[in-house]
């Protein structure tokens, strides 16, 4: 994964490139929709310490992740639990929980609704103790093929906004844009 850019648009903080990280994912079991329509594998990736301008992390890290999902006709759930676990530096940096769970509702075969709930639970370093959470109403846009199949590509467009639901939190009002392929 490429490292994102970071904007701070504040004069003590310096804009830069964030943190270069890999992702391996194995899935564990699946059914189509025939077969349960459901999905649960597991995800390790590896993130490198190369953000600049203090855009990243202080040390290596990698993040073990459990994700599971399940589909009702036009209905979906997904979660997802995990942590951070730094190769070094871990009382400066901490380490963290995060676990996140979504809701999906597919309108129409081109437009889907979601709600993303997001928690990150705290051990160590500055932040110990605390938990933030974040809610996430988004829109998705599916661009298809009249003859569309499962084993057909489509291209996805995806907004929303990240709004803190907990008293600590390190931000609020995020606009959150995705494009993907999927297949």
């Amino acid at each position: 994964m490429p490292p994102p850019y970071i904007q701070h648009n504040l004069a003590t903080a310096r804009d830069g490139l964030g943190d270069t990280s890999l992702v391996g994912k194995v899935r564990i079991a699946s059914g189509n929709a025939e077969h349960g329509n459901f999905d649960l594998a597991a995800i390790l990736s590896h993130s490198f310490a190369t953000g600049t301008y203090k855009n990243g992390a202080a040390t290596d890290s990698f993040t073990p992740t459990l994700v599971g999902c399940r589909g009702f006709r036009h209905f979906n759930l997904q979660s997802a639990l995990g942590g951070n676990l730094p190769t070094g530096k871990i009382a400066a940096q901490g380490r963290t929980i995060i676990w996140n769970a979504l809701t999906q509702v597919h309108a129409s075969a081109h437009v889907w609704f979601g709600l993303n709930d997001n928690a990150t639970f705290y051990f160590s370093g500055s932040r110990d103790g605390k938990m933030q959470n974040f809610l996430t109403p988004a829109a998705f846009y599916v661009v298809r093929r009249k003859e569309w199949k499962s084993a057909h590509a489509a291209l996805l467009f995806a907004g929303g906004m990240q709004i803190a639901s907990s008293n600590f939190h390190t931000c609020n009002h995020n606009l959150i844009s995705e494009m993907r392929v999927l297949f």
